[in-house]
């Protein structure tokens, strides 16, 4: 009887060690449950405040974008509006003085609309990565003197002091994009002089700060005694799209561009830009680039003047191939007395037409634009090459349009064409690049 009570009192000991163990592995698994449903919590509310993170500043985005479309607005209308108007006066003016003032205030008003459609096309192209650079060797003193020389006539009429100062430059060949370096100086001297009263001072300095395995590092200065930037407006000036003040923007203008492109041309140069301010007594930005150097050219530098020579054009047969009459009649114009003779075409199956019943080496260039109804540039360029004429592939097409995104250059040289040319027309860069196109003899 003792055993049989034995017995059960044992196998009651075990069941309740058992039971017991079911208790701690269930009270275990609760455990783990709890902490795992906290954790999931705190995810959850983690990627709940992510979220709204995330609509706040796309909500933010799209007003600033919003913001800077309607400033836009206001920005392009401006100057179209004097455009437009001076066309007006000058129609109805019969003194030859008031009509040279309207072609004077036309053509202010016209490169500021088309430096605002610049900073808006560089954007984009930061955006979609096609931001190139070439790479050619120029004086940075004598590229300093040209910029310095380019505000001139601004501060005289501001009644500013310009300093430029170049410090320890023993390497002057840097090899860099001069254009870009140029936009990032033009636009910070821009800055400095807009936001300068009378009587004030602006000043750039340049200084060689390191040279080692024949790259250099350049410090650049440009300081103000303007107006200056209140703490936190000067937070938001390297963001696209934003503006420092909209109360300081309505009364000088700009695109609210100018600083986020420079400071991307900038990183791209190896630096980046700082900002020093004090609302009401200046600003100063500093920037430092790293590029390779060397103190003489070996190859010839970028901005060594070249003259051109419209005399050894005479002769040259050129297509002007645009859908628009006035876009062909200013290329005349612009080339009137350099001796070119011009056909037009005015579109690009007219342009294929011509070409091919042309004698073979009839033209020398066609200016091909890239948009026309009938044949596009590109299509019309393709075909001339596989036309299987004696000068298919000799005759030089260049894309003469207003198509100026990378990926448009690039299909203008996938079809065929050997360059690309930006409208608006410049007259000076045209000629040159005319040269280079037709006088490579000369240029040799």
């Amino acid at each position: 009887m003792s055993e049989y009570i034995q017995i059960r009192t044992d196998w009651f000991i075990a069941l309740l060690c058992i039971l017991g163990l079911l208790v701690c592995v269930m009270a275990f698994l609760l455990f783990r449950y709890h902490n795992r449903c906290i954790h999931l919590l705190d995810e959850l509310h983690s990627m709940t405040a992510d979220l709204e993170g995330q609509v706040e500043k796309a909500k933010a985005a799209a007003k600033a974008k919003s913001d800077f479309l309607s400033h836009m607005s206001h920005e392009i209308r401006t100057p179209l509006n004097a455009i437009v108007g001076m066309v007006q006066i000058a129609q109805d003016a019969a003194n030859c003085d008031r009509i040279d003032d309207c072609l004077k205030e036309m053509g202010y008003y016209s490169k500021h609309l088309l430096g605002i459609v610049n900073d808006i096309l560089d954007f984009s192209k930061m955006e979609s990565g096609g931001f190139a650079f070439e790479e050619k060797p120029f004086s940075l003193i004598g590229e300093i003197d040209f910029i310095a020389s380019m505000f001139k006539a601004k501060v005289a009429e501001k009644d500013l002091t310009l300093r430029v100062e170049a410090k320890d430059i023993q390497h002057d060949v840097i090899f860099t994009d001069k254009l870009r370096l140029n936009q990032v100086l033009i636009n910070l001297l821009s800055n400095a002089v807009k936001f300068t009263d009378s009587g004030g001072t602006v000043e750039l300095t340049v200084e060689e700060v390191l040279h080692m395995n024949c790259e250099s590092v350049y410090r650049f200065i440009v300081r103000d005694d303007g107006i200056g930037i209140e703490p936190e407006q000067a937070k938001k000036l390297f963001t696209p799209f934003t503006q420092a003040n909209a109360g300081v923007t309505r009364l000088y203008g700009g695109t609210g561009l100018g600083l986020a492109i420079s400071q991307n041309i900038v990183q791209m140069m190896g630096g980046d830009i700082e900002l020093e301010t004090e609302f009401g007594k200046g600003s100063t930005f500093r920037f430092t680039i790293r590029v390779p150097a060397e103190e003489k050219a070996i190859a010839p530098l970028e901005n060594e003047p070249r003259v051109i020579l419209p005399d050894k054009l005479r002769g040259k047969r050129i297509m002007v191939v645009d859908d628009i009459a006035t876009n062909r009649k200013v290329v005349e114009l612009l080339l009137k007395g350099s001796g070119v003779l011009i056909d037009t075409a005015a579109n690009g199956k007219e342009a294929l037409d011509a070409f091919c019943g042309a004698e073979p080496h009839w033209y020398d260039l066609i200016l091909m634009d890239m948009l026309m109804p009938v044949m596009d540039g590109c299509t019309a360029t393709e075909k001339i090459r596989n036309s299987g004429k004696e000068d298919a592939h000799d005759i030089k097409i260049i894309a003469m349009t207003a198509n100026v995104m990378r990926e448009d250059v690039e299909r203008a040289y996938q079809s065929g064409m050997d360059g690309h040319l930006a409208k608006p027309i410049d007259r000076t860069e045209l000629y040159t690049r005319m040269e280079e196109w037709l006088c490579e003899e000369v240029m040799g």
